[in-house]
């Protein structure tokens, strides 16, 4: 088959909500979001007591199938597949719904088994996370059912589809709006009990995961509450990490609140709204059994999983995401990825590539240099290079204010091989490349574990020094070396031709280097950097 992009199409049924993606991908296992839709049909509304699909509730699904069939196509996706999970599965007339979907949205809706949809959620994870080193988990919360697999070193060494969907739990354990305390305990203890027998099941009493990955309208929805106001300034959630403490302060205040206090929060809809206690207390105690520290916010999801394999199916040949047949692996992104997908992705918003690429170069100069003074492991040295390849993007928005509309043009871009915490590094690392410092209240930087808000200042002293280096943008300074003293850093730069508009330029851009690094850094031109001892007096 040709490497041409093909156009493809996943289309998600669940409990509660229906989804729409439309992807155009090609043999690298890549894609460029086309178009992107969801519905809250509540195909699983009034299941859990009739023990079927209510009539409505299959014809609002139905209506949506249709649209969303007719958006596949309008785009002319070569493929699409359609899946429909836990109502569809549980629901006595489920069989009905399939025929009709078949006889009246002209698709062949495919009803998948709880392990495929586990199946589904882990290619999600495994392509946007880090999940080879040590122990983790995998939590996908939908309206009817939560899909949640363990890992160790990368290993799936569990995997279950339990029946603690958001909606599924609304409607058997919430009948006063707050939940008064005895009805919340009987919540809780239900969903322990899933989680209990799961664990103890496959001898896992005793299994911790520092991590969780979680997907789902109600992981989206809790990180939400958790960041309150400030979200409003975030350019998405996807790759966020929130520790167990504000998760679990979160569920708290929302058990407390009403349904028209929950509705107004930033960016909860009226349908969530309804059924989010529930969703986020299966969030919090899934957590809390796995011993979790923090939880990562993965805002693709099933879908993802869906397209991914359909990418397989088109590009057999370069089928490489982990994960195709079954999961036993979680390996991550090919590290080799990443510099082909950002040049990629700044192609396209049509970078400045020779100023861009020489920042690139003499910022992988000055980390090699300065090694012993920043103390960063060697992958960081991709994500500063991979930002200063994209630190002038945002000129295509506009001069005023680039580095934000940079920030936030990386934030929504899928660039491969880069995981979505470092797809963050990388984009607050252009927000500080000018202007203002790194400050705690900025909701972005400030929402960053402390360890990554030091890599994001020291990753944003060597940028600013390293685009102040080509202020002429005409590549002048070829080497570069440097030399560490006692509250000092001297670097040496070997230059094309006379280089004091870009000495004046690093200078003008070294107070965050001298802030973050507490040492004044001076510049200066030679014929060669053989002279310099790169650690001496450190």
């Amino acid at each position: 088959m040709s490497d041409a992009p093909v156009r493809l199409a996943a289309i998600l049924v669940g409990t509660n909500t229906t989804r729409c993606m439309v992807v155009e991908a090609d043999a690298r296992n890549s894609y460029r979001l086309i178009d992107s839709e969801r519905v809250n049909s509540r195909l699983g509304e009034g299941l859990g007591s009739r023990g079927e699909i209510a009539p409505e509730a299959m014809e609002r699904t139905l209506e949506s199938l249709r649209r969303f069939v007719g958006i596949a196509q309008a785009f002319r996706a070569r493929r699409t597949r359609v899946v429909a999970t836990s109502a569809a599965r549980e629901a006595a007339n489920g069989a009905e719904f399939v025929r009709r979907a078949r006889e009246e949205a002209g698709v062949d809706l495919e009803v998948v088994s709880g392990e495929e949809e586990a199946r589904l959620a882990w290619r999600s994870a495994a392509a946007e996370f880090e999940l080879a080193e040590g122990r983790s988990g995998i939590l996908d919360i939908g309206g009817g059912s939560a899909e949640i697999l363990l890992l160790d070193e990368g290993e799936v060494i569990a995997a279950r589809s339990l029946p603690i969907g958001a909606l599924r739990l609304a409607e058997r354990f919430v009948e006063e709006d707050p939940m008064p305390p005895g009805a919340f305990r009987k919540l809780r203890d239900h969903i322990r009990d899933h989680l209990e027998e799961f664990l103890g099941a496959d001898g896992l009493d005793d299994f911790e995961a520092p991590i969780v990955i979680g997907s789902g309208g109600t992981v989206s929805a809790l990180a939400r509450a958790a960041l309150g106001p400030s979200v409003e300034g975030f350019a998405t959630l996807h790759g966020l990490s929130i520790g167990r403490r504000r998760v679990k302060d979160a569920a708290r205040a929302l058990r407390g609140m009403a349904f028209d206090d929950r509705r107004r929060l930033p960016g909860i809809s009226p349908e969530r709204a309804e059924i989010l206690v529930p969703g986020v207390v299966a969030v919090n105690e899934t957590l809390r059994a796995l011993g979790a520290r923090r939880l990562f916010v993965n805002e693709l999801g099933i879908r993802e999983g869906i397209i991914l394999d359909l990418i397989d199916q088109a590009f057999p040949e370069g089928a490489g995401s982990p994960g195709a047949s079954a999961p036993t692996a979680a390996g991550a992104p090919a590290r080799d990825e990443w510099l082909r997908g950002v040049v990629s992705f700044a192609e396209k918003v049509r970078f400045e590539k020779d100023h861009s690429l020489h920042v690139a170069h003499l910022a992988g100069l000055l980390f090699d240099a300065l090694a012993p003074l920043h103390g960063l492991p060697p992958r960081d040295r991709d994500l500063l290079q991979s930002a200063a390849i994209l630190h002038d993007i945002g000129h295509v928005i506009g001069y005023k204010g680039h580095h934000r509309h940079a920030c936030d043009m990386i934030q929504k871009a899928r660039l491969p091989g880069l995981t979505p915490g470092e797809v963050r590094i990388i984009a607050l690392v252009v927000r500080y490349h000018r202007g203002a410092s790194p400050k705690g209240k900025h909701p972005e930087f400030g929402s960053l574990p402390r360890e990554d808000r030091a890599r994001v200042k020291r990753l944003a002293a060597l940028l600013r020094v390293a685009d102040g280096l080509d202020r002429g943008h005409v590549s002048c300074v070829r080497k570069l070396g440097a030399r560490l003293g006692d509250g000092r850093v001297e670097i040496l730069l070997v230059p094309r031709a006379n280089p004091d508009l870009e000495i004046w330029g690093a200078a003008r851009k070294a107070a965050l280097f001298e802030d973050v690094f507490e040492r004044e850094i001076v510049f200066r031109a030679g014929a060669s950097t053989d002279a310099l001892a790169t650690r001496s007096g450190a």
